[in-house]
């Protein structure tokens, strides 16, 4: 009975392995494929807002199924303002993705993107004082790396701004996981469902702020939606999925898992990529960089073995 209970979980996590990998690989290259020659035709900022309005129905849906009173979740209303400063940065961070797009290919977006990684780990070990071991530090070095080998061939002084955008990209993604954890330990009775309804509805303010300030009103349908083709609906859809089942998803791999599972999204998006679209290119450079990100977070999320105690014989 216990092998078929062992086999059964590890097939769980086959799938689960397979279904983070289908929508992260889908969503970067739907975007990518909503793309035309010179960008975008639709307003980015307008898939945020609709991501965001799509995971309040949700949350919406999840308190009326759980029978969360409004009462409980307005008993946290000092805490739930303070949602604003994730909100702002989560905000910021994913238009940032579409921005950051138009100056990479999804592949090396994909793979640039991994610097969160170092980021999350300098803020962590400043914010909440955990020291980084030996392992994670070269770990961290084998990320940068791995990214220097990916872009080497094209640094110049020209690409010296895009690159800030994409640590800027990094910083901001993991700022916003720290002020969250932040949160979530200052008052780790709030439920789920009160710091989601709390998040989204400080995005959508947010989003209406930025989407306005583009041009684009969402009362007016026939401006919101210009420009839209097939494949930008299409990634409303899977942002929307992959941000709402990516902790579910997460929560059911253990570490090592899910750093497979991220490598091998980019893994997926450059191979795929490079069939598909003409601007991703399979090369050496990109090859070896994806081999030093993959192992880098191996060892950056390897547990550490407890201590031995050594005991005096008797």
């Amino acid at each position: 009975q216990k092998t078929v209970v062992q086999m059964a979980f590890s097939q769980k996590q086959v799938v689960i392995f397979i279904a983070f990998t289908a929508i992260w690989s889908s969503l970067f290259l739907s975007i990518e494929a909503s793309k035309r020659e010179n960008g975008y035709k639709y307003n980015p900022t307008t898939v945020v807002f609709l991501v965001d309005l799509v995971k309040l129905v949700v949350t919406f849906a999840g308190i009326l199924h759980a029978g969360v009173s409004m009462s409980e979740i307005f008993k946290y209303k000092q805490v739930g303002a303070l949602y604003a400063i994730p909100a702002i940065i989560y905000t910021v961070s994913n238009n940032l993705t579409f921005y950051n797009l138009t100056l990479f290919d999804a592949g090396t977006f994909r793979v640039l993107y991994n610097l969160r990684v170092l980021t999350s780990g300098l803020l962590f070990q400043s914010i909440f004082k955990k020291p980084l071991s030996p392992t994670k530090w070269f770990a961290l070095l084998l990320l940068v790396v791995g990214c220097m080998i990916n872009q080497w061939e094209g640094l110049n002084i020209d690409r010296l701004w895009p690159l800030g955008f994409i640590l800027l990209h990094c910083f901001l993604s993991s700022l916003g996981g720290v002020s969250t954890e932040f949160l979530l330990k200052k008052d780790p009775e709030m439920s789920i469902h009160a710091q989601n309804l709390y998040l989204y509805l400080f995005s959508i303010l947010c989003n209406i702020v930025i989407t306005v300030g583009s041009g684009a009103k969402p009362w007016d349908f026939s401006s919101f939606f210009e420009g839209y083709n097939m494949f930008a609906f299409v990634t409303v859809a899977l942002y929307a999925l992959a941000g709402l089942s990516t902790s579910f998803l997460l929560k059911n791999l253990d570490a090592i898992m899910k750093e497979y599972a991220s490598a091998f999204v980019m893994v997926v998006i450059v191979v795929a990529g490079s069939y598909l679209f003409e601007d991703i290119h399979l090369s050496v450079a990109t090859l070896v960089s994806i081999a030093l990100v993959s192992i880098s977070l191996y060892f950056y999320n390897k547990p550490t073995p407890p201590p031995s105690v050594v005991t005096n014989p008797v």
